[in-house]
């Protein structure tokens, strides 16, 4: 499965985004003195993020920026849900094939008005759905340290990370 992706997007006609009537964009604004900022703008996506952000070596440029997993992506758009229907933060626990990622960037292309060759892709991040002979949070509670990095488990306890910059 593809867990998450951020993908740059190169000339994409913004005016027709921020006109789709899928996506609500959002803005920002000094709470002090009102004043209304035009970029960056974000809206969400079926479990992903889409966002106007202005360039700062060329004003009046904007680049467009897509985040989130296209897994989960793919199946809200196709109405699969969680088992235990908690589905806040999306589902990728089933199969993501490679006919079901080549609609997925089919559907991309139509939603941005662009081809694939405008999406420059930045990361991926992959992962396996895989069934495990041994309880696995009994693994995840024994990590502790990675390359002197404490780790951070969700809330839940069901998901867990090393925080490393690239």
């Amino acid at each position: 499965m593809i867990d998450y992706v951020k993908i740059y997007l190169r000339d994409v006609n913004v005016a027709d985004l921020l006109n789709h009537p899928d996506l609500d964009f959002r803005g920002r604004y000094s709470s002090t003195t009102g004043e209304h900022f035009d970029y960056p703008l974000e809206s969400d996506y079926h479990c992903c993020k889409i966002e106007l952000l202005e360039s700062r070596k060329k004003p009046q440029t904007v680049h467009v920026v897509f985040t989130g997993s296209i897994h989960k992506m793919w199946n809200s758009i196709n109405g699969i849900d969680s088992p235990s229907r908690f589905h806040s933060t999306g589902f990728n626990g089933n199969p993501f094939t490679l006919a079901d990622l080549e609609q997925t960037i089919i559907h991309l292309e139509t939603l941005f008005g662009c081809d694939r060759g405008q999406m420059d892709l930045q990361n991926v991040e992959i992962g396996m759905n895989v069934e495990l002979p041994f309880n696995p949070m009994q693994f995840i509670s024994g990590l502790m340290l990675h390359r002197n990095k404490r780790i951070s488990l969700s809330e839940d306890g069901h998901y867990a990370q090393f925080a490393h910059q690239q």
